[in-house]
């Protein structure tokens, strides 16, 4: 047994906004939350990018784009994918509670949300 599994370990980090299991908790809220993920049509955009991985997700209504930086380092997020950035609602869906995040770069292993 590792010699830090009295402090670090799943019991401990339960209640931490910070840490990776409420990460994936948020990420499951918000996929339930939004039919959009589970229903809406899938268009694969910048499948080329060596860091990003992102798609869309849409329906006659709303547009969900998904950009996620899968990279060590800081990466900007080509324009055309974030059109109409004015006025859409965006979330950040990331355990680094309290940094920012924008829709021109993306800061390490950091993904965005916009929804239009």
């Amino acid at each position: 047994m590792n010699p830090n599994a009295s402090r670090i370990n799943s019991a401990a980090q339960r209640d931490d906004p910070q840490n990776v299991m409420s990460h994936y908790r948020r990420i499951v809220r918000f996929r339930h939350a939004n039919q959009l993920i589970a229903a809406g049509a899938v268009e694969w955009v910048e499948m080329e990018h060596p860091h990003l991985f992102a798609y869309r997700r849409l329906d006659s209504v709303t547009q969900l784009t998904i950009v996620a930086n899968c990279s060590s380092f800081n990466v900007a997020v080509p324009p055309r994918l974030i059109v109409n950035i004015e006025g859409a609602h965006t979330i950040e869906l990331d355990y680094y509670v309290g940094e920012p995040v924008g829709p021109t770069a993306l800061l390490p292993w950091r993904s965005l949300v916009v929804i239009e």
